[in-house]
């Protein structure tokens, strides 16, 4: 039951995210793990590469495990 839940955040979680997104544009997801005790500075790399390339990425995960997935969307025509 508490696992189920987690998955239905989850698919909130990307439902939210690409109902929101611009139109003609493509939704992308990846995941990505550091040590926890790292997880704070992997955050911050991962905002300074957003801010550079462009992007406006949504983020969630376990903090516990060190997981973080993030969605951005992305336009192909757009160089």
């Amino acid at each position: 039951k508490v696992i189920g839940g987690y998955w239905k955040a989850r698919k909130a979680f990307v439902t939210a995210v690409g109902g929101t997104r611009p139109s003609g544009t493509t939704l992308i997801t990846e995941d990505f793990a550091v040590p926890p005790s790292r997880l704070a500075e992997a955050c911050e790399a991962l905002l300074e590469l957003q801010t550079a390339h462009g992007f406006d990425a949504a983020v969630a995960g376990h903090a516990a495990h060190g997981n973080l997935h993030f969605l951005l969307a992305f336009d192909a025509a757009k160089p």
